[in-house]
């Protein structure tokens, strides 16, 4: 190596030439002013610090500095100092930095992200402003301002793109480490919101919250990755569609359905002009009707007979409704609930089970969602008439409930505005004061006088409707013989004289022994027939004992069950009439 140096400045070459390097100033090593051709190798290399020199003058490069701070600097007649370490501090590179200028009109506060408004010539220096989520001019998010920002300064104005961010950032409220920061798109400070914005608005995560008291982050790791990061809200009735750029595009469904398929306004789509078959696996079938063919034996066909194995449960109101031509039969047009078997698998063996019900309509709770609400009649079952005859039709009778068999139990009152008709009981009160002997009396329908005479008007009475006695239960005290006391039942019909006792018939006969020990018993006569008088007929009953039972008059209580039958009689006509025969 060569070196033409005189008086500590000159030029170092190689033995072949080869410019190495120029000093250009003279003094030690450490103080002179060098210039290197080539690439330059050291294992390390050390920089004073001092305070900045002076700017290269133009086309004379730049020059690299250590500051007082501690950190490297570099700076050209292009481009201001700039610090090598981009925030790090301490030789590391923990934050990214973008050298940015404030060009929103007014200062920016420490923490708000910005957004980019352009460069500025050649000098690597972005024009930004505040983000606002609602505004599509000012996204997307490309980092947040490191310090406070004025509208005059241009120097040290950096924007954090990555890395912990420790300046407090004020003004939220519940915030919480790991919470994510949004960019607001209220417009007003902090700029940033843990929550998601909606609807229109823009969609950006720029960072994690590390550290908080609730109501300032005091650490944030930023993530302004330069884009809406996330999912963007989508309007209503709208869809992301990959178009032929492949890329997502907000789109109505409607546009993209072939003609057999169309949406109705409350977006539900709609199969139309279906002509082939094949198997739905799952969802809901909104088309036009399925042919019964086309449907497995397991579906609910719109048309023709089906028998349903298992249990439905129908959330909403059954209602049939349908005008048909049918053949007359007893057996339940509409709805007919078949004879079954029902086996009682669960009550043991000669256990006793509270109850079997085979129909069950449970009673309804009734609200209302207006206060005060009054209803004047709420039905459990409501059936609204019997049967009306229409065209070429006559209804003898016309029965809105009609119950063929079995005993009807009411657990609560029965309120009829109309006439009960068919069987009801009637108690008479028949008592008499007496002493019978062996003749043959007859028991007063009024009065408390028995008759020896059968036609007396206290013992015979003319009977409106068809009917029967059902019992008579009698009490008596005082007695002194034995014996055997008998009650008869005799009728007569109209158009006959009841004057003639022969004329009479008698119905049914019912006795019971009695004997002097049954002071005070209840004797209890019971009859069979199913009826023993018919309307227009007098009825009477008798009584008589075998052997004379007391020895004076005695107190004969006698209480009498009639059940009429309302259904046949004289009061079933709306008309006046003569009758010479029962009825």
């Amino acid at each position: 190596m060569k070196s033409f140096i005189k008086n500590g400045i000159g030029k170092v070459v190689t033995d072949y030439g080869t410019r190495v390097m120029d000093i250009l100033s003279k003094g030690r090593l450490g103080q002179s002013i060098f210039t290197f051709f080539g690439i330059v190798k050291a294992d390390a290399l050390q920089l004073p610090e001092k305070g900045a020199p002076g700017t290269p003058a133009a086309n004379k490069g730049g020059v690299i500095y250590v500051k007082s701070d501690g950190k490297p600097y570099f700076k050209s007649s292009t481009t201001s100092e700039s610090d090598l370490t981009q925030g790090g501090g301490g030789g590391t590179s923990e934050k990214i930095h973008l050298q940015v200028r404030n060009d929103e009109g007014a200062t920016i506060p420490a923490g708000a992200p910005l957004y980019s408004r352009g460069e500025i010539g050649g000098s690597d220096r972005i024009l930004v402003g505040i983000c606002d989520a609602d505004s599509a001019a000012k996204m997307p998010c490309i980092g947040i301002a490191e310090a406070e920002m004025n509208t005059t300064s241009t120097k040290d104005n950096f924007a954090i793109t990555h890395g912990v961010y420790n300046t407090n950032i004020s003004g939220f409220t519940g915030l919480a480490v790991g919470d994510n920061l949004y960019v607001d798109p209220s417009g007003s400070a902090p700029h940033l919101t843990q929550i998601k914005p909606a609807g229109a608005s823009f969609i950006q995560n720029v960072g994690i919250v590390l550290k908080t008291n609730g109501t300032i982050c005091q650490g944030l790791q930023v993530s302004a990755i330069g884009r809406t990061n996330d999912t963007p809200n989508l309007s209503s009735g709208r869809i992301f569609y990959g178009d032929s750029n492949n890329q997502a595009r907000s789109t109505v469904l409607s546009t993209l359905l072939p003609p057999d398929l169309t949406v109705d306004g409350a977006g539900t789509v709609h199969a139309n002009n279906i002509t082939g078959v094949d198997v739905v696996t799952s969802g809901e079938w909104r088309g036009t009707a399925i042919a019964s063919a086309y449907l497995d034996s397991d579906t609910a066909h719109l048309s023709g007979t089906q028998t349903f194995t298992g249990a439905k449960t129908f959330e909403a109101g059954i209602v049939l409704d349908g005008d048909r031509s049918v053949a007359a039969s007893g057996d339940g047009v509409a709805i007919h609930l078949d004879s079954m078997d029902i086996i009682d698998a669960s009550t043991s063996a000669s256990g006793t089970t509270a109850f079997y019900n085979h129909v069950v309509l449970e009673n309804p709770r009734v609200l209302a969602l207006n206060s005060s609400v009054t209803t004047t009649n709420a039905s459990t079952l409501y059936i609204k008439g019997a049967p009306v005859a229409s065209t070429n039709q006559t209804i003898l009778r016309a029965y809105a409930l009609n119950v063929a068999g079995g005993d009807v139990k009411l657990g609560s009152d029965l309120e009829v505005t109309g006439i009960i008709t068919g069987k009801q009981r009637q108690i008479y009160q028949q008592s008499f004061i007496d002493d019978l002997g062996t003749t043959k009396h007859y028991l007063p329908w009024r009065d408390t006088d028995e008759q020896t005479t059968i036609y007396q008007e206290e013992a015979a009475m003319v009977a409106p409707y068809d009917g029967r006695i059902v019992s008579v239960t009698m009490r008596c005290s005082a007695l002194s013989g034995n014996g055997n006391r008998t009650i008869s039942i005799l009728t007569i019909g109209p158009n006959v004289s009841q004057f003639s006792t022969g004329s009479w018939t008698e119905e049914e006969v019912e006795a019971v022994a009695v004997e002097s020990s049954d002071d005070n018993h209840v004797f209890y006569f019971v009859f069979d027939n199913a009826k023993h008088f018919e309307s227009g007929e007098l009825v009477v009953l008798s009584i008589q004992d075998d052997a004379d039972l007391t020895t004076s008059s005695r107190y004969t209580y006698v209480s009498t069950v009639v059940e009429w039958d309302y259904n046949n009689g004289l009061g079933t006509g709306t008309s006046s009439a003569e009758f010479s025969t029962a009825q």
